[in-house]
C-alpha cells in the first residue's frame, strides 16, 4: 500500500480497511478471510502513518496479533495481515 504521498496531501484522511462499502481498500477479493465490515484504519498523525486494528485479527509482522484500538506506527516495509491477505506499506510509489 502506497499512502504516505496520498496523506501528504491530505493529512486528516483515513484509509478503512474492510468489507463495506464504505471502505477506502474493500476486501471484497478475500472470501476465506474472517473480515469485518470495517476491519481496521490507516491514519497519519503529524508526519508518521499509523494502523488502528478495529476488530480482532489484525497481525503485525509474523507473530504480534493486535486488540481492538490498538495502535502500531507503520514504518517503510512494515507488514501487516487481515483475514488471509497480506499489507505491506510503502512511502514511495513503485
Amino acid at each position: 500500500i502506497a499512502l504516505y504521498k496520498w496523506f501528504r496531501a491530505n493529512p486528516d484522511a483515513v484509509v478503512k480497511l474492510g468489507r463495506s462499502v464504505d471502505c477506502s481498500i474493500q476486501m471484497s477479493w478475500d472470501i476465506q478471510g474472517d473480515i469485518a465490515p470495517i476491519h481496521a484504519e490507516i491514519f497519519m498523525s503529524g508526519s508518521r502513518v499509523y494502523l488502528r486494528a478495529l476488530e480482532y485479527g489484525v497481525i503485525v509482522g509474523q507473530w504480534r496479533k493486535l486488540k481492538p484500538d490498538e495502535v502500531v506506527r507503520l514504518y517503510q516495509g512494515s507488514r501487516f495481515t487481515i483475514g488471509k491477505t497480506t499489507f505491506t506499506y510503502t512511502e514511495t510509489d513503485v
